[in-house]
């Protein structure tokens, strides 16, 4: 997978490459990665992948709350596959993007020990998420990241 993203020449081609990858790898209904804005204070959406882009364009989420947030401060993935059941789950962001969300599988990006950000994607087709799924995206965010810290440089 390290070559798919040596062709990205910007750190948002390659932010685009690896949700789009991500998605189309597990069969997902949506995602959306999200960068830890320079305070770190906030998940900023950088791309998204099956949802109206003006929905969430733009939109900044305290990096306190939702799943994503857990994953950005935690720098660690999470696999919740009935959102209902997770005290983390932010159920407004459903109603801002008019997305029934039912299960998430998160993954943070790191550039070095920094998290720069992270991938979510929702909903997988026909199956549950799964502990491969996590090792599967991991690794293909470790090749994106690899990428994004010479872009960054």
């Amino acid at each position: 997978m390290t070559n798919a993203f040596s062709e990205c020449d910007t750190s948002d081609v390659c932010m685009w490459k690896v949700l789009t990858l991500a998605c189309e790898e597990l069969h997902v209904q949506a995602g959306t990665f999200f960068k830890v804005d320079d305070s770190g204070t906030n998940l900023e959406v950088a791309n998204t992948f099956g949802i109206l882009s003006w929905r969430v364009a733009k939109g900044q989420f305290p990096i306190t709350q939702g799943i994503c947030g857990w994953v950005a401060q935690n720098n660690k993935a999470a696999l919740v596959n009935d959102v209902a059941k997770d005290k983390r789950f932010n159920s407004q962001i459903d109603l801002v993007t008019q997305f029934k969300t039912v299960s998430i599988l998160c993954v943070p990006v790191t550039l070095g020990q920094r998290v720069f950000g992270v991938i979510e994607l929702i909903n997988r087709h026909e199956q549950p998420f799964s502990e491969n799924d996590v090792f599967t995206i991991t690794t293909l965010v470790a090749s994106a990241a690899h990428r994004l810290e010479a872009l960054s440089a």
